[in-house]
């Protein structure tokens, strides 16, 4: 197993860039959007077949996420910054995280059963992550060189190409460090249970009135 290490000083400030450090502000303005839409929108039938197989296919996506998400980090976890590391999941793309956490996200967004913020998250994703990933490549082709540039040539930047595939072996990890990427990569299942809540709160009356209201009526 070939990998390609760099020797260089590091320093975890100055190798994040501005992009990065927005991500989470970013993601949590997105979210925020998304939760009042989950919490207080509905779609004209959500009792019906169509959403009840959306749900479904979004609790698959969110499963394929989490595994997807603990594959990846347990590669490369510790490891970042010092380590090209081109194997296992990172040898079908360069973002495995990232194809992971959009995997999630689809999944998040059909449990809400509102397929109308489907297109505007895709677009979203483009653009905010496409923008994250430039940067996060010009740290690493400064810090790896020739050998990024090769990466590169031979391995997409998000789809995978699954006849890359070239196994890991062997890998050696810190347990605490895992354990930590697993309870961070479990928000995808816990906020799918959260969901299953509300939507049973919305359909729960109190003395006539609705626990939760339906502020926005979706038209699908």
């Amino acid at each position: 197993m070939t990998i390609i290490e760099n020797r260089g000083p590091q320093n975890d400030e100055t190798m994040v860039t501005a992009v990065e450090r927005l991500r989470k502000p970013m993601s949590w303005l997105s979210g925020g959007i998304g939760a009042f839409m989950a919490i207080f929108s509905a779609p004209p039938n959500p009792s019906a077949v169509f959403y009840e197989w959306m749900e479904i296919l979004g609790l698959a996506l969110i499963i394929a996420a989490l595994l997807g998400r603990i594959w990846s980090n347990l590669h490369i976890v510790g490891s970042k910054n010092t380590v090209l590391y081109h194997l296992g999941p990172y040898s079908l793309c360069r973002n495995p995280l990232y194809v992971s956490s959009f995997l999630g996200m689809i999944g998040v967004l059909l449990a809400t059963k509102t397929p109308l913020l489907l297109p505007p998250l895709i677009l979203w994703f483009m653009i905010y992550y496409r923008w994250t990933v430039n940067a996060e490549e010009r740290r690493l082709r400064a810090l790896f060189g020739e050998h990024f540039d090769t990466y590169c040539r031979v391995t997409p930047r998000f789809f995978p190409r699954f006849s890359n595939y070239r196994p890991a072996g062997e890998i050696t990890v810190e347990l605490a460090l895992i354990f930590r990427r697993v309870a961070d990569s479990m928000w995808f299942l816990w906020i799918f249970m959260i969901l299953e809540i509300i939507d049973l709160l919305k359909h729960t009356t109190l003395n006539g009135h609705d626990l939760i209201p339906i502020l926005v009526q979706t038209p699908f």
